[in-house]
């Protein structure tokens, strides 16, 4: 039996770096190469992953340095202390090592952030997000801990989940995202998505 905790056999799980409502995110090292990358197990069945995943692989080829990139996506066994958790759709993602901007503008003691990096990030933000709206992809739920810093501190867009390829004739009927972070008129079940991205 496996003894490393694992995702698929190809991934060492290091540790945990966040759950949400659909599963864990863990930092994982590449069997193969010693790579650190952030691995995303679904511990629910997203029905939804067999297209989600040809949406995920054409953002992460856009020319932005802005977007975090998917390096793979399977379904597979995933082993915790020596036992198997089950059999889960998981992806994986570039590793972003300095966690997300929430908890970076947060931190205890952390002096504000000053305007003019402010704006540098911000701006950086907007390019990954033009980025996607330019290829007709809404994002759907951009948020502060959707963001990931590099170790340069470029942000770097995250989560996909959510993503939507958009049919400029058609409105978006379903609302999705973080309630706080929402536009209003996604509650409205007619909308815009990449005017709501915005």
């Amino acid at each position: 039996m496996e003894t490393k905790d694992n995702i698929d056999n190809k991934y060492i799980i290091i540790k945990k770096l966040d759950e949400g409502a659909f599963g864990k995110v863990y930092l994982i090292k590449a069997k193969d190469t010693n790579k650190f990358f952030e691995g995303k197990v679904f511990l629910k069945e997203n029905k939804n992953f067999g297209n989600l995943i040809p949406i995920i692989q054409i953002i992460s080829t856009l020319k932005t340095e802005y977007i975090t990139k998917m390096i793979d996506s399977g379904k597979g066994l995933v082993y915790k202390a020596g036992e198997i958790m089950g059999n889960y759709q998981y992806v994986v993602y570039e590793y972003s090592s300095k966690g997300d901007l929430f908890n970076y503008i947060i931190k205890a003691n952390q002096v504000p952030l000053e305007e003019k990096y402010a704006k540098i990030l911000f701006k950086r933000i907007l390019e990954g997000v033009q980025a996607m709206h330019k290829i007709q992809i809404c994002h759907r739920d951009i948020k502060l801990e959707n963001i990931l810093l590099d170790e340069k501190f470029n942000p770097k867009i995250c989560d996909f989940g959510s993503v939507h390829s958009v049919d400029k004739k058609k409105k978006l009927t379903f609302p999705f995202g973080t309630r706080g972070y929402c536009a209003p008129e996604v509650f409205t079940r007619r909308y815009d998505g990449i005017k709501a991205d915005i």
